[in-house]
């Protein structure tokens, strides 16, 4: 059998995995998908480290995703780290033809960043940005800037442009809370909202 949705997690840096993480939650929430809808088969992976395989994921992704079903779907969500591993496995995906339609993005840092180190004691000095690959329908993430590392923008290779539908919408989740600490943004009740907003059905069945 091969799935209509399939919707993979991949952990942060600094998350540990001895107790129970804001993916966990996520995906406890997302896991009534695989069984509400036995027309729609889906499943939900099991939160991966950030620096997981990007090769062998996008090889599992095309093998157990439905592609001759045009209205197949891949979801991904990504903390910190995480966040420029994931950006490689959308590429991956793109390079075999399969497209993401949603991925979230919980204070995306980029590793390593000398730029991103200056801006954060230096607001005036540009920040890095991450680049969406065109093949992502909709990008949505949110940063906080209280606490090192900092979360990075967002823009789009292709953005959307609304008559032909093509190119990507990219969306920053507003904080509610900007002194937040990053080690919590992975549970920030704005962003588990988010994640779960295009599925209405997960409110029907609770």
């Amino acid at each position: 059998m091969r799935f209509k949705e399939i919707h993979a997690l991949f952990t942060g840096f600094t998350q540990n995995w001895s107790r129970r993480s804001g993916f966990d939650t996520l995906h406890h929430r997302l896991t009534p998908l695989m069984c509400i809808d036995p027309t729609r088969p889906t499943y939900i992976m099991p939160p991966l480290k950030w620096n997981f395989d990007v090769a062998g994921t996008a090889a599992w992704i095309s093998r157990n995703l439905d592609i001759t079903d045009p209205d197949a779907a891949v979801y991904t969500y990504s903390y910190s780290w995480a966040a420029p591993t994931t950006l490689k496995l959308h590429q991956a995906l793109d390079d075999i033809g399969i497209e993401v339609k949603r991925a979230m993005f919980a204070d995306p840092v980029k590793r390593r960043a000398l730029q991103q180190r200056v801006h954060h004691y230096i607001p005036w000095y540009p920040a890095p940005e991450f680049v969406i690959p065109s093949n992502v329908g909709e990008a949505v993430y949110t940063r906080q800037s209280a606490t090192w590392p900092s979360g990075s923008a967002m823009r789009a290779a292709v953005p959307h442009n609304k008559h032909t539908g093509y190119g990507t919408i990219v969306k920053e989740i507003p904080m509610d809370f900007p002194s937040i600490n990053h080690i919590y943004m992975d549970d920030y009740p704005a962003f588990i909202e988010e994640a779960l907003r295009p599925f209405s059905q997960l409110k029907d069945a609770s």
